[in-house]
Order: C-alpha cells, then sequence, then structure tokens
C-alpha cells in the first residue's frame, strides 16, 4: 500500500477518533466541548469522504472483492475501524433520541422545538442546555466521525487493492 493511503487513512481515523473523543466529552457535567474544536472534524469529513470514494472507485472492482481487500487489513486496524463506526453511530443514536430538537435563545426564554407535536415550545435552562449537547453531538461530532471513519476504511481498502493490483502486474 502507497504511503500516500496510509496518510489519507490515517488522518481519517485520528479525525475520527477525536470527533468521538470530544462527543464522549459531551456526557460530562459542565461545558460540553470547546467552542471551534468540532468544526475542523465537519470541515475535514466532506473532502476527506469525497477523496476516499473517487479512490474506492478508480480502482473498479465489486463489493465482494472490497471486502476481500478489507479482511487483508491488520486485525487491529479492522477492529479500530469498527470502533470508530460503533462510536460515531452511538453519538448519532444518543444525539437523535432527543425528541427536542433545535433549541433557542429568544429574549433571554428558552425554545426547542418539539417533534411528537411539532411544534416550539418554551424549556428550562437545564432542558435546553440537554437538546444542545444533543445536539451538539449529532451534527457537529457523530456524523462527521462516522463519514471519517468510513474515509479511513475506503481508502485504506483501496490501498489494499492498489497494491494487489501492483504485485499481481509483478509476477505477469
Amino acid at each position: 500500500m502507497g504511503w500516500s493511503f496510509k496518510l489519507h487513512g490515517a488522518l481519517a481515523g485520528s479525525l475520527s477518533a477525536i470527533a468521538v473523543l470530544l462527543g464522549a466529552l459531551t456526557f460530562l457535567p459542565g461545558r460540553p466541548v470547546a467552542p471551534g474544536w468540532w468544526r475542523l472534524a465537519v470541515v475535514a469529513a466532506i473532502p476527506l469522504l469525497a477523496a476516499a470514494l473517487v479512490r474506492i472507485m478508480l480502482t473498479r472492482t465489486d463489493r465482494g472483492t472490497r471486502w476481500l481487500a478489507f479482511r487483508c487489513l491488520p486485525g487491529t486496524v479492522q477492529m479500530g475501524l469498527a470502533a470508530l463506526l460503533l462510536g460515531g453511530a452511538v453519538l448519532v443514536g444518543l444525539g437523535s433520541s432527543n425528541p427536542l430538537q433545535d433549541p433557542r435563545i429568544v429574549d433571554s426564554r428558552y425554545y426547542a422545538w418539539e417533534s411528537h407535536s411539532r411544534i416550539t415550545r418554551e424549556v428550562s435552562r437545564s432542558t435546553y442546555e440537554a437538546v444542545a449537547a444533543d445536539q451538539t453531538r449529532l451534527f457537529s461530532l457523530g456524523m462527521p466521525a462516522v463519514m471519517l471513519a468510513a474515509a479511513a476504511g475506503l481508502v485504506l481498502v483501496a490501498g489494499e487493492l492498489r497494491r494487489d493490483e501492483a504485485l499481481t502486474r509483478q509476477q505477469a
């Protein structure tokens, strides 16, 4: 596997791990996440995933071959990718489990949209903070963590397929 695949996979995997860690920190009392740190994961997720998708599509292989290439990755890498995907999925699940969404402050009052009754209602400050933390977990950390973990897995599989292609060419 070439160094660019390893670098791309390591960058995406590291950012995914940071996003999962920051998401886990939102469960601690106090200020959930330092403002600005999650923006890196959000901004990096889209181009890294797009580049990984392009790299995997350039291999022109079917799903079964990609699965076999994934199985050729070291076990620790497979487990790490699975842990990152699971951590991101847990953040997404916990962030979307709250029936209250879209927290707002208007005239020093706290509001949240209630999905069951489809109205915006006034809520307490503690409820507002809980809803805001859930939204941070879901949109700012959970989804980018899953996207970055998927990007890391895809690019490492693409690198493994490229390595196999090079070995096949050498043997011919």
